[in-house]
């Protein structure tokens, strides 16, 4: 998925994997690397290819959820789309004009966004240095919004959660 961003069209695609299935230890038969590429190239083609592309991405039942806070929502959206999933990140007060929001306005939603689980402090402000926040982690593919809320308020229930406490809260085994 990610080659078909680098090439021109299908026949290159084609190319570019037959040459990448020769160098697998166990290569695959000829009709599925065309099987492959058909479907990398159709999902490229429809603007549906987001392998190697930063943007958000948010499920219904989170979309329903936040709807009611649409300035977490914004923010939240803002944040994913710049920020990877493994990032320590800043949400400094200057990005209030980034969204032409006020200070306030950025505030209240970045504290919706610790108290809601979705990210962490990791230390506050200070003299010329900024606060720095991570990503919480999220519920795992297939559970549903009540496990979200679950989530939520385990994590409402913290203080101010160290990894293994948010792990243990989690249910994470290691």
């Amino acid at each position: 998925m990610r080659e078909a961003h680098h090439v021109d069209d299908f026949e290159q695609l084609l190319d570019r994997a037959e040459t990448l299935n020769q160098e697998l230890v166990e290569p695959m038969q000829r009709a599925e690397v065309a099987k492959i590429a058909t479907s990398a190239w159709g999902y490229t083609e429809r603007g549906e290819n987001r392998f190697g592309q930063h943007g958000a991405w948010f499920p219904e039942a989170e979309v329903d959820f936040l709807v009611a806070e649409q300035d977490a929502f914004i923010l939240l959206a803002y944040l994913r789309a710049k920020q990877g999933p493994d990032s320590t990140f800043m949400i400094t007060n200057g990005l209030s004009k980034t969204l032409g929001w006020g200070r306030q306005r950025l505030s209240a939603a970045r504290e919706l966004l610790i108290q809601q689980g979705y990210i962490r402090r990791l230390r506050h402000a200070a003299n010329n240095s900024p606060a720095l926040y991570r990503w919480l982690p999220r519920p795992k593919r297939g559970e549903g919004a009540e496990n979200k809320v679950l989530i939520e308020n385990r994590c409402l229930q913290m203080d101010t959660p160290t990894l293994a406490e948010l792990r243990k809260a989690l249910g994470y085994r290691h």
